[in-house]
């Protein structure tokens, strides 16, 4: 089984469902990854974000969210004390990982591609059609997985000198 591992912003409530406006694709995401585990990434507001999901989740496939924590990061918008946090959680969990970064502020967006790339995590988001009001259209989701090859064979090249690879 897989622990995935989630930034939580807060959203913007959805008018449609009065939850945040995000729980649905981080639902699908759950839905997608089928993880034994889910940590959630998020500030002390990212609660009720995190009772969405589980809502939503409920909804969406007749079943209980997966076990999961909510590891309250210190300062949302600080790059280096996310990485910090989130590296730890990750070093801390054995087998398989992935990582979704569809929600959260920008730092712990970043934060969580920096750390996926650190421990070669798989890495992901949700996109959906938005409609007018920019919100994400319930049922135009899909998982979108993100190849961090490009970055990896970057710094292999600079590491032994591109004429190596060639």
């Amino acid at each position: 089984m897989v622990t995935l591992f989630m930034t939580v912003g807060t959203g913007r409530p959805d008018p449609r469902t009065g939850r945040a406006s995000i729980a649905h694709g981080l639902a699908y995401s759950v839905a997608c990854h089928r993880p034994g585990e889910v940590v959630f990434f998020g500030s002390d507001q990212s609660a009720a974000t995190v009772r969405g999901i589980a809502e939503e989740y409920q909804e969406m496939t007749g079943e209980v969210l997966p076990p999961f924590n909510s590891v309250v990061l210190p300062d949302v918008d600080d790059l280096a004390a996310c990485i910090e946090v989130m590296d730890a959680a990750v070093k801390g969990v054995a087998g398989r990982k992935a990582i979704d970064y569809t929600s959260g502020t920008k730092s712990m967006t970043a934060a969580a591609v920096i750390v996926a790339a650190l421990h070669q995590v798989p890495l992901s988001l949700v996109e959906a059609r938005r409609g007018v009001d920019g919100i994400g259209i319930s049922g135009t989701e899909h998982l979108r997985e993100q190849r961090l090859s490009p970055a990896y064979t970057r710094v292999l090249r600079e590491q032994v000198g591109a004429d190596a690879l060639e």
